[in-house]
């Protein structure tokens, strides 16, 4: 397993990490932060994911018509070899970790 470290102090702070990947390995990126009043986005960037329940990024939906939320582990099937990179962007927290609001009242 291959670790990296970065600090992140500021929201829209973005780092880029290269990795090497094998065609049809599936491979993991899991954050562990500490605790801050930050959140954070991580994309695999590279050709799409093999696999629907691996798609590259560490957004999460719990249930059909749920908000997006954010995880803590990204998850990408490589569908080729190759050298390839995941950005980490970090961003303030939003309520409930939710990527959009609730609806509140009536919308009119």
């Amino acid at each position: 397993m291959r670790q990296f470290e970065r600090r992140f102090d500021e929201p829209a702070e973005r780092d880029l990490f290269s990795f090497d990947a094998m065609e049809g390995m599936l491979y993991q990126f899991h954050l562990q932060a500490e605790a801050t009043n930050m959140d954070y986005v991580m994309q695999v960037l590279g050709p799409p994911s093999t696999s629907d329940d691996h798609p590259g990024n560490n957004f999460e939906v719990r249930y059909l018509m749920a908000p997006l939320t954010i995880g803590d582990t990204a998850s990408w099937v490589a569908p080729e070899s190759g050298t390839f990179r995941i950005a980490i962007t970090a961003f303030e927290r939003i309520q409930n970790r939710r990527l959009y609001p609730e609806p509140r009242g009536d919308p009119r």
